[in-house]
């Protein structure tokens, strides 16, 4: 609503951006307040009139939307201002004409004092979409403003003052603003996706953004609390699409990083991610975790393929699709392939941590051992508590023979892991590898006394028997895998072993002999995999 209608819009906003509450928003000196009257004169002096900051900027056809601000007093709103910043991106990514930045890269400089400016230049983008939420009880406060990154004016601020059941009303008004300033132009079908609700129930909607707070958190305690979120959510509305989605999603976490044996992880992936895709057979990222459910799972690569060039087709600009695709290309043994689209999706979302641990990984598997430490630890650099970097900073260290570097990259994961089994697993071969065999048997003992009451990979005790040379329980162990269907398992069938160099008598002659590990791991496969789609 206008302050006063007979003042000029673009004035009227000059002085609400003047007596502006939060000070994040406020103009910080007077000099800015000055170019921002001048512009105005200017411009009103020509004919025109046009919102503060607009008439010398370029036409913004890229942006970013940073995580919002928690102003709330309790500060336990984290999970409520990532899932409104994450909301407004899926919406804007819809459209067409305009390149949103992902997730992954708006989202890792969260918390950081960075100046804006200096945030959309390393994003590569014209604008950049910030704000902040305030909830007391039933009330919100949620302020947003469009930034120039050009030169730091503000396009477009509002702070909407509302009760919390008219989220869904302020998610739209701030989406119709933004496409309004941009003076972007929406074919019916963008519109519809745009302005798309996948629920109508507020508290599904809450529980749905917990979810997706403790799955991007990757951790265990993380996958499990998300997935009570997202049933909470989809006990409210059973039509829930999205809740379903993060379901699967992290069941699919579970089964390769968690202590939940796979066939019954996997089971539950398909399982939600199918009934996401009937209730929105859109979804692209719900093929994406069919795909891969198919690849680490069942082997059956057919229908890995398909789900994944699914996923690519519904949702082309999602990082998350190219990097499933990338996954079943490396363990299909097209190694180039699945670097090139690694890279694809670094393009998309090139600050993503978990981006970064895949082409890392597409590096590895093209024997550019150099390039997979590089691209590792720039991810580690800009993200230092990712464990699944350090843990593969540590693989490629051990292949080209830095045994130090790769036992400090593996302590480093297991501790942020949780000591998560294979991450430990992997720590106890570099100790036998380095000589130290005494922390190799402490790290063999626990894994056997954790095997007791939880789930361990079969994978980690046939490593570890291979690091010891004991070859008949290391096949032993790798048929186990075969029969629990370890998700490790057609991984370890092309891990480019023969980089290895051992020193003293730690040779692994079988391992050195890598078509003989092939040969082996790939019966046990064909013996053991599943053809249902």
């Amino acid at each position: 609503m206008r302050l006063n209608p007979d003042v000029p819009e673009a004035l009227e906003r000059i002085i609400t951006k003047a007596i502006e509450k939060e000070r994040e928003i406020r103009y910080q000196s007077a000099r800015e307040v000055f170019v921002d009257l001048t512009r105005l004169k200017r411009e009103r002096e020509s004919g025109r009139t046009v919102a503060a900051g607009v008439a010398e900027s370029p036409r913004i056809r890229s942006l970013a939307v940073l995580p919002f601000a928690d102003l709330s007093a309790e500060k336990d709103q984290e999970y409520f201002c990532d899932g409104i910043a994450e909301e407004l991106i899926v919406s804007l990514t819809a459209i067409r004409d305009l390149h949103v930045v992902a997730r992954g890269s708006s989202f890792c400089f969260k918390g950081r004092t960075t100046d804006i400016r200096d945030i959309g230049r390393r994003l590569n983008v014209h604008a950049v979409i910030d704000g902040s939420v305030r909830k007391a009880g039933k009330r919100l406060r949620i302020t947003v403003q469009l930034v120039n990154v050009a030169n730091g004016y503000q396009l477009w601020s509002q702070r909407y003052d509302r009760q919390l059941a008219d989220i869904f009303a302020v998610q739209d008004e701030v989406t119709g603003a933004i496409i309004e300033h941009l003076k972007l132009s929406l074919l019916p079908q963008e519109q519809q996706a745009v302005f798309k609700r996948a629920t109508e129930d507020v508290e599904a909607h809450n529980e749905y953004l917990r979810g997706l707070h403790y799955l991007w958190a990757h951790s265990s305690s993380g996958f499990d609390e998300a997935i009570r979120c997202f049933e909470r959510a989809i006990a409210r509305d059973a039509r829930y699409a999205l809740a379903y989605w993060g379901l699967a999603d992290a069941y699919l976490q579970i089964a390769f990083w968690g202590t939940t044996p796979p066939s019954e992880a996997c089971a539950k992936v398909k399982r939600s991610a199918r009934k996401a895709l009937e209730i929105d057979p859109a979804l692209g990222n719900a093929h994406g975790a069919l795909s891969y459910v198919y690849t680490i799972h069942d082997w059956n690569w057919r229908a890995a393929e398909r789900e994944a060039r699914e996923a690519i087709r519904l949702s082309p600009r999602s990082a998350m699709a190219h990097t499933y695709y990338s996954w079943l290309l490396i363990n299909t043994g097209r190694f180039a392939q699945g670097l090139a689209e690694a890279l694809e999706a670094s393009r998309l979302d090139s600050h993503s941590s978990f981006v970064v641990f895949a082409v890392g990984l597409g590096f590895m598997f093209n024997k550019q051992f150099q390039h997979a430490i590089d691209a590792l630890k720039a991810g580690v650099a800009a993200n230092p508590d990712f464990y699944i970097l350090h843990e593969f900073l540590g693989e490629a260290y051990a292949i080209t023979g830095q045994y130090e570097e790769s036992l400090a990259a593996l302590e480093r994961a297991v501790e942020l892991s949780g000591r998560a089994p294979y991450i430990v697993g992997s720590l106890g071969v570099a100790y036998q590898r380095c000589g130290s065999s005494a922390r190799a048997s402490a790290i063999f003992r626990e894994l056997e006394e954790r095997a007791a009451r939880e789930f361990i990979p079969p994978v980690c005790f046939c490593l570890m028997h291979l690091a010891l040379g004991n070859m008949r329980q290391a096949l032993h162990w790798l048929t186990r895998a075969g029969q629990s269907h370890d998700s490790y398992l057609s991984w370890m069938r092309l891990w480019p072993w023969q980089g290895l160099r051992a020193p003293g008598e730690w040779t692994l002659k079988a391992i050195a002999k890598k078509a003989f590990l092939r040969v082996v791991v790939g019966h046990i496969i064909k013996r053991y995999r599943i053809l249902e789609d």
